[in-house]
């Protein structure tokens, strides 16, 4: 992925680059790269989410792995984004107590 193999300047600008873009539009989707990156890569993708106090996961397995980026968020934090949002999102839903 992102041109060459390993992890030089130019794919680790690259990478910090697309982390950064993706944290100012307040996205509320997670940051998914697909296959085609390397375990170095990878490995870089993962420290890149690190600075930047994000969580990262590897998924899958040999070449089908891929690596998801996504936004840490305390409870309450979460739950504020929740009722800003009406009690929902693509990856959560609020579920007030007493309904199930």
């Amino acid at each position: 992925g992102l041109g060459n193999r390993g992890v030089g300047q130019h794919f680790k600008k690259k990478i910090t680059k697309i982390v950064e873009e993706w944290m100012g539009s307040n996205s509320p989707y997670d940051l998914v790269f697909t296959t085609g990156f390397d375990n170095d890569q990878r490995k870089e993708m993962h420290q890149v989410a690190r600075r930047f106090n994000l969580k990262s996961k590897s998924f899958g397995k040999k070449e089908d792995r891929h690596l998801t980026i996504s936004k840490k968020f305390d409870g309450v934090s979460l739950v504020e984004e929740l009722v800003r949002r009406g009690g929902e999102t693509e990856k959560y839903s609020l579920i007030p107590p007493g309904t199930l």
